[in-house]
């Protein structure tokens, strides 16, 4: 039955708009049902072409990692790693859902920089990460998750730069397969990362981007932490201080900056970003002090 579920999830999305979906799932699915009990034979095509042509799509893109979750290393092993079995839902909400609704052949143009965006997303967003992993059938978390992935998926396909990941196969090999950073090997091209991680949404700059790490080795969410055996990466906190007054993450604080008149909306980045890393750059700018949980 699940896999009948799965159908009946992308009708139900491809036919309503995310942002108007109101728990309990079950209600939403049943509401497609009845809606669409006696869809017309052309509607019907229209709509099992969409799902085929999503899924081949999707296959070119992740092939056998398809609808699962990325994990960044740790620290006795900085290499990352796919789920190797389980099948995330939430992942084939959205998936399906950009898939089919936007354009095919710029989508396949676009299928490397995709690939490279999902797994910066799943990385580097915690509110992602949770939205497809705690209570995702909550208002909020269908919400996060399809907007956030579709703002930087329409984000690479309006600028359409064609990024191939040869490049990055070339790097590492010219880098003899190591991480500047550690030393270690860096075992497969989705977990080798440039420094500048929005690569893959500009023209590619040699430049900046001639070095591959680990992507343990420079997310902004993992800290140095001094200990008897030397330096350790750990993950930070999600809180911070504003002015001082605590905040449980980085976004909560920013939404307070915009609602007391401190940060301008119209100045907050639209597209994925990094809160914690926006924050401190812009607090000379906009006037207010910043500091990370146990920094």
């Amino acid at each position: 039955m699940k896999d009948i579920e799965l159908v009946l999830r992308f009708a139900a999305f491809y036919h309503n708009d995310y942002r108007e979906y109101k728990p309990p799932m079950k209600t939403f699915l049943n509401n497609e049902m009845v809606k669409n009990k006696n869809i017309s034979d052309s509607k019907l095509e229209e709509l099992a072409q969409c799902f085929l042509t999503a899924c081949s799509l999707i296959r070119a893109a992740f092939g056998t990692n398809s609808f699962k979750k990325y994990y960044i290393g740790n620290e006795k092993n900085h290499n990352g790693n796919w789920e190797l079995k389980v099948f995330n839902t939430s992942i084939f909400d959205i998936m399906m859902y950009s898939f089919s609704k936007y354009n095919a052949t710029l989508i396949t143009k676009n299928l490397d920089a995709i690939r490279e965006a999902f797994l910066w997303l799943i990385t580097n967003d915690s509110d992602f990460l949770n939205s497809i992993e705690v209570s995702t059938s909550s208002t909020k978390a269908v919400s996060d998750r399809f907007s956030k992935w579709l703002s930087i998926f329409e984000e690479i396909l309006e600028n359409n730069n064609d990024f191939n990941r040869s490049i990055k196969s070339k790097i590492l090999e010219a880098q003899q397969v190591r991480c500047p950073k550690c030393n270690h090997i860096i075992e497969t091209l989705d977990d080798g990362v440039f420094k500048n991680q929005d690569y893959w949404l500009s023209i590619f700059d040699f430049e900046k981007n001639n070095q591959l790490y680990h992507r343990y080795c420079v997310n902004p969410n993992v800290y140095i932490r001094e200990t008897k055996r030397g330096k350790v990466r750990e993950s930070l906190p999600k809180g911070c201080h504003l002015d001082g007054r605590h905040f449980e993450s980085a976004r909560q604080g920013l939404n307070w900056l915009v609602k007391i008149g401190k940060v301008p909306q119209h100045q907050v980045p639209t597209s994925s970003f990094n809160a914690h890393e926006w924050l401190a750059i812009k607090q000379n700018v906009f006037g207010y002090s910043y500091l990370r949980d146990r920094e």
